[in-house]
């Protein structure tokens, strides 16, 4: 009779592997104020953790989040992400998937925030005196960390002859009081020397030493919102040439909505030339306005009769293209009744029908440009630059 044989018993062993990646996050884009979700696909799931971390300068730190207002699934598969913001616009964000044996980390995903926004204003002009001084305005949406800086001595460097050579700055508020002030940066009371140098250098300004050029002016402005005005004009009430620069510093979420400059110009090398910086990724659509003869009826005298509106783009090493120029707005293609429209949007005062100010709506790129006004018929005056986002 054939029985049975039983063998000996063996002993299974299963050996543990570390948690596979099989897909890694995509990288992703939304708009400002949008949603995104990035997803990690982890094959051996037994006992898998997530745990998802960002890196704000490129992947060289990261950092391991949890959920928030902004975050969702910060320790799941799914990473959500809503109200984006323009500072988020590059980070990079990974998966750390773990068992019993160890981690694995998932290869980064980089998130795109799609946005454009007016960043900077500098205007180099001659102002007269106090009462006659080179305006600055600015309306920001939200509360902004600005920098504010006029200079005249520091000037010469550049090989810029004429200057102020006491340069003082005043803020005021929509009601027009006066709210801060600076004559010497080197002697404010409320930002040290080291504070302003800090502000100078984050934004790309120039530095300024502080034995050389102690009678420049500057204000380091907190969580400013709301339309304000700042006044730049020699301390000793003399003419001559100065530069007044406004940087957002970019700490917080605020952003300009509208800057512009008042100032005497005329034709030739007495134009208003006022720089400013569209930052983003995307084209940002602007209302660009010259308003000389239309000043009469908000009160200003001696307003220019006839300004000349040109927009220019600046390249990197320096040299400028045109991008488009208006005399008179009622020539705009985009015509008086869609322009009239537009003035409504941004919220400021219509222009008159068959008036000699000067207007252009423009779509631009990111980078840097010029708007430069000069006068047609040779007359100089008072004049402004304004310039909006559009919604």
């Amino acid at each position: 009779m054939v029985g049975n044989t039983i063998s000996e018993s063996a002993k299974l062993t299963v050996v543990a592997s570390l948690p596979a990646i099989d897909a890694p996050p995509v990288s992703g884009s939304t708009s400002v104020g949008g949603t995104v979700t990035f997803s990690v696909a982890v094959s051996n799931l037994s006992t898998v953790t997530y745990a998802w971390q960002v890196s704000q300068d490129g992947g060289q730190s990261w950092t391991n989040l949890s959920d928030d207002g902004i975050y969702k699934g910060t320790y799941s598969s799914n990473l959500s992400i809503s109200g984006a913001t323009s500072a988020m616009d590059g980070f990079r964000y990974r998966c750390v998937a773990t068992n019993s044996v160890g981690s694995t980390i998932s290869a980064p995903a980089v998130l795109t925030v799609l946005y454009s926004q007016l960043l900077d204003l500098s205007v180099r002009a001659v102002t007269q005196s106090e009462a006659n001084p080179l305006i600055v305005g600015m309306v920001n949406s939200q509360p902004t960390d600005i920098v504010v800086r006029c200079t005249g001595p520091a000037l010469q460097t550049f090989g810029v002859s004429g200057v102020i050579t006491d340069p003082k700055l005043q803020l005021f508020d929509d009601k027009s009081a006066m709210i801060d002030s600076n004559n010497d940066w080197t002697a404010s009371a409320e930002t040290t020397v080291a504070q302003f140098q800090s502000a100078f250098a984050s934004t790309g300004l120039f530095p300024l030493d502080v034995a050389k050029y102690p009678k420049e002016s500057a204000l380091l402005l907190k969580n400013l919102s709301g339309l304000h005005s700042i006044f730049a004009f020699d301390a000793n009430n003399k003419s001559g040439v100065c530069l007044v620069e406004m940087y957002n510093l970019g700490t917080n979420s605020g952003r300009f909505t509208a800057i512009s400059a008042r100032d005497f110009a005329g034709a030739g090398d007495q134009q208003l030339i006022a720089g400013f910086v569209i930052g983003g990724n995307i084209p940002e659509k602007v209302l660009i306005r010259a308003v000389g003869p239309t000043l009469a009826q908000q009160g200003v005298a001696g307003a220019m009769p006839d300004p000349k509106l040109e927009l220019y783009r600046i390249a990197s090493d320096g040299t400028s293209t045109l991008v488009d120029l208006n005399d008179n707005w009622g020539d705009n293609p985009n015509g008086t009744s869609a322009l009239q429209s537009v003035f409504t949007s941004v919220g400021e005062f219509s222009l008159p029908l068959g008036s000699k100010d000067s207007v252009l709506l423009e779509s631009l790129k990111p980078g840097v440009y010029t708007a430069n006004v000069t006068s047609v018929d040779g007359a100089a005056g008072q004049v402004m630059i304004e310039v909006y986002e559009v919604p």
